[in-house]
């Protein structure tokens, strides 16, 4: 649509009234004449001043207002406004019904069909002319054409040309000719028409008009492919819905006239306490079983849960069991019958308190359950608490149990059960989106041209909190309600000079004895849920401290900390305790500062711990503790600090990047282990190496190691950089399928892999000592930015989502630091900093927290995102 164009229509459609005649009634004195059924959507205003003035009123209209559609149509009544004012004008025409009809009229684009109603008197388009000249004070060519026996004009200045057809009461004006047409086709036969028999208008503020036949049309204009399918709903006509504006949300309520003649089968709004809080959507629907021998164990019911993932977004169902042995049984027989060649037994997994199977048939799901789509695909599956639940990902069906046993639900939270409980019990379908989670996935589904305007334009997203439809059939009618809320911090103020970014925040600090030689570790207190500090200082003091900057306690233990700080329920009763280790002890330290009774545990090695990780094969908390020493040797330990076989030590006889980890793929466990002189070791828990390794590379490694989880090993991907630049990915099944070499300036330029702290991105770093530039996971060069620095440099990488992505840039001989966002601007001045941060951040209120210790001082820091 081009710029201006609602701007110019609107302003002329206004100086027809100047020369009004009275108005005489036509054969098309009726709305549903003239809509084309060619419409996405259509928006009906019984007084287009009063919802101006409503919608503008609004806290979040600063974002919305970026929308061109949105920001001319605002513009357009003001002008209406002024000339009232002078008395140009002889009628309000703002206060005119109004209708704008939505159309595609290319690959990504949407055009405006603009339709108002006079009152009283007949359209003029010789008046349109001539005020149109008078206004853009250049001559306006007129011009006719005819289709279907309907006289349609066409103006044109030197920028802009437009269509304008007046039908009785009726001026229509678009900047596509074909959409009179549309209209002319309407006015001659129903079957072109977007009203359809039994769809009823009424007089409302705002009314919606949705064609929901063409839904998946509307999508198209915006994403690639088909990843937002509508055609999963239950709707087949017009959805019309009076739209409500309030403060921080958008109500809807209204009806579809049901064409379809499908009957209520309404499904339970269930397993609430199954959904993740960081579900980026989720719906119920009514579930028809179709495998006779599992009909008569399932309830009614389909729920879909959308989790998003490093880089795509995987779909969880729930189905409500009755009889779970049976169901348990049957799934068996169904794998153990559809064994791939290469299987010997069925696979199975424990985790946590479930057993996790896997059928080899990707069409299983769509057998099983009525109306699916292609892509429900769930060969992972696992009875819990009643219900099967299934995925095609296996840490996606993890994530579910994971957060069920951690308390980290919609049905465990306060605030989202209520959200739940206030909605219908019982419908036909129940859809649920939370920006906070799908805004990253949004971005990256758009096409090039919207990806474009919403980087421009981020606000228009990030206003956007929740989004909740609720559908229910009764009779010959579906009804449909909802609401969209809105974010009361949306736009964070802009630093506008160095003064205004020296200005930083201090909410707490605490300051201790003597200097802090660890980081400042988060954790959480298992008896409120609030979060808490942990640390260590150079007297070998371990202080905790609220965030208020209250030491709630410290003890002095032997020795200093060696790796990291731990939380772990020991007992597996809830209660969090805290784990780490010195040069040879293992300490357990309960939250009150005492340690659990059998520790400190002695442990007989060679060489002082360095590093340590701790492991929980499946989620049950029988934990296996893993230390480093200097030398790259592992050691694993039980649960109660004995020395398992194979690992008293695993000798690799060389320094490693970073602390051994582990990960399970497929219900096999691996743990990794890279040395920093380029050999990537991939060891199973019997202490012995996988097949294909180690893998041997030329140069030696800097930074992080990242894991990209994978289906199976051939899927699961190590990336790694050299400190000469050659980028290297390997899977585990020690394949090399990636290399690349980047260009390095200089002999003195090096190379970092830099990790997300919340494992969903990567980024490179290219250091010359003056200029770090940064590469995002694709490998392509994305900002750098002017940091003298004396090539020790560390970079943290967090990426919160929604566009906030944030680096925290640590120089550790100069012992300072600043942060970055992800186009380059320095959200902080040079901070003293004694080494790695930690750092939250709070979308209700558009701000990060930062960790800092420096000397004998931790410092939380309040910093607002640009």
């Amino acid at each position: 649509m081009k710029k201006g164009l609602i701007f110019f229509v609107i302003v002329i459609i206004a100086g027809t009234i100047i020369y009004f005649n009275p108005f005489q009634k036509t054969s098309t004195d009726d709305i549903r004449l003239i809509l084309p059924e060619t419409s996405l959507f259509t928006l009906q205003f019984e007084n287009t001043k009063k919802v101006s003035e409503l919608i503008t009123s609004q806290p979040w209209f600063e974002a919305v207002e970026q929308i061109p559609l949105i920001s001319d149509l605002n513009k357009s009544i003001q002008s209406l406004d002024s000339l009232n004012e002078v008395g140009q004008l002889k009628s309000r025409l703002s206060q005119l019904p109004a209708w704008i009809s939505m159309h595609t009229t290319s690959s990504v684009e949407l055009t405006p069909l603009f339709i108002m109603k006079s009152e009283g008197f007949d359209w003029q388009l010789s008046s349109i002319q001539e005020l149109g000249e008078k206004l853009f004070r250049e001559p306006l060519t007129l011009s006719n054409q005819e289709f279907d026996g309907k006289e349609i004009a066409v103006l044109k200045s030197s920028e802009l040309s437009f269509a304008v057809l007046i039908e009785g009461p009726y001026l229509v004006i678009s900047e596509n000719t074909i959409l009179i047409e549309d209209v002319i086709r309407a006015m001659q036969g129903e079957e072109s028409r977007l009203l359809k028999e039994g769809d009823v208008l009424k007089k409302s503020d705002i009314l919606l008009i949705i064609n929901s036949a063409r839904l998946d049309e509307l999508a198209s204009v915006f994403v690639e492919g088909n990843d937002f399918s509508f055609s999963r709903t239950r709707m087949s006509g017009n959805v019309i819905v009076d739209l409500d504006i309030k403060d921080n949300e958008l109500t809807f309520r209204g009806s579809e006239y049901n064409q379809s003649g499908l009957a209520s089968n309404p499904s339970d709004v269930f397993g609430k306490n199954l959904i993740p809080l960081t579900s980026s959507s989720f719906s119920w629907r009514p579930n028809q079983v179709k495998l006779s021998e599992l009909v008569n164990y399932f309830q009614n019911g389909f729920c879909t849960i959308t989790i998003g993932r490093a880089q795509a977004q995987e779909q969880v169902y729930l189905m409500p069991v009755n009889d779970t042995t049976e169901v348990s049984n049957a799934l068996r027989n169904m794998a153990q019958g559809l064994l791939a060649p290469s299987d010997s037994t069925v696979y199975k997994e424990k985790y946590i308190s479930s057993e996790i199977g896997y059928i080899n048939d990707e069409k299983f799901l769509r057998d099983m359950v009525e109306g699916l789509n292609n892509d429900a695909k769930a060969p992972f599956y696992t009875l819990f608490q009643n219900f099967l639940i299934l995925s095609s990902n296996l840490d996606a069906l993890k994530t579910v149990l994971d957060d069920f046993e951690n308390e980290s639900t919609w049905g465990r939270s306060i605030e989202r059960r209520r959200i739940l409980d206030d909605m219908i019990q019982e419908t036909d379908l129940t859809y649920v989106q939370d920006f906070e989670y799908a805004t990253d996935q949004i971005r990256r589904s758009l096409k090039p041209k919207w990806k474009q305007f919403f980087a421009e334009n981020p606000e228009v997203l990030d206003v956007l909190n929740l989004f909740k439809v609720q559908l229910n059939l009764t009779g010959k009618s579906m009804l449909v309600a909802g609401n969209l809320s809105f974010r009361e911090n949306f736009k964070s103020p802009i630093a506008t000079d160095v003064k205004a970014l020296e200005q930083q925040n201090i909410l707490a600090n605490v300051f201790t004895d003597k200097e802090i030689i660890t980081k400042p570790y988060i954790v959480r207190n298992h008896n409120n849920s609030s979060l808490e500090i942990i640390f260590q200082d150079d007297a070998n003091n371990l202080y905790l401290t609220n965030k208020q900057g209250e030491i709630l306690w410290k003890k002095r233990i032997e020795g200093g900390i060696n790796g990291k700080v731990h939380q772990v329920d020991y007992y597996k009763n809830r209660k969090l305790q805290y784990l780490f280790f010195t040069d040879t002890l293992i300490h357990l330290v309960d939250r009150n500062g005492d340690n659990v009774d059998g520790f400190p545990q002695k442990a007989i090695v060679s060489r002082p711990f360095v590093g340590s990780s701790v492991i929980d094969y499946a989620n049950n908390k029988d934990y296996r503790f893993l230390a480093v020493d200097r030398r790259g040797d592992i050691s694993l330990f039980d649960k109660q600090g004995e020395l398992l076989e194979g690992w008293n030590p695993n000798t690799i006889g060389s320094p490693l990047l970073e602390t051994p980890f582990h990960i399970r793929i497929r219900g096999r466990d691996c743990f990794v282990a890279v040395e920093t002189s380029g050999r990537i070791h991939l060891i199973n828990r019997k202490a012995t190496p996988y097949d294909g390794f180690p893998i041997k590379v030329n140069g030696r490694f800097s930074g992080d190691i990242v894991i990209e989880r994978g289906a199976n090993f051939n899927q699961t991907f190590i990336s790694l950089m050299t400190e000469e630049g050659e980028f290297i990915k390997s899977n585990f099944s020690g394949e090399i399928i990636q290399q690349k070499q980047f260009v390095r300036p200089s002999v003195n330029t090096v190379f970092t892999l830099v990790d997300d702290a919340l494992e969903t991105d990567f980024r490179v770093v290219r250091n010359d000592g003056r200029v770090l530039t940064f590469f995002d996971s694709e490998l392509n060069e994305t900002f750098s930015v002017d940091y003298p620095n004396s090539r020790n440099i560390s970079v943290d990488f967090y990426n919160f989502r929604n566009g906030k992505e944030v680096f925290a840039i640590r120089d550790n001989d100069a012992r300072i630091m600043r942060m970055v966002n992800r186009n380059g601007e320095f959200l902080t001045p040079i901070i003293p900093s004694n080494g790695e941060i930690s750092m939250l951040f709070y979308q209700n209120r558009l701000e990060y927290e930062v960790f800092v210790n420096f000397a004998n001082q931790m410092n939380i820091y309040a910093v607002k995102p640009l």
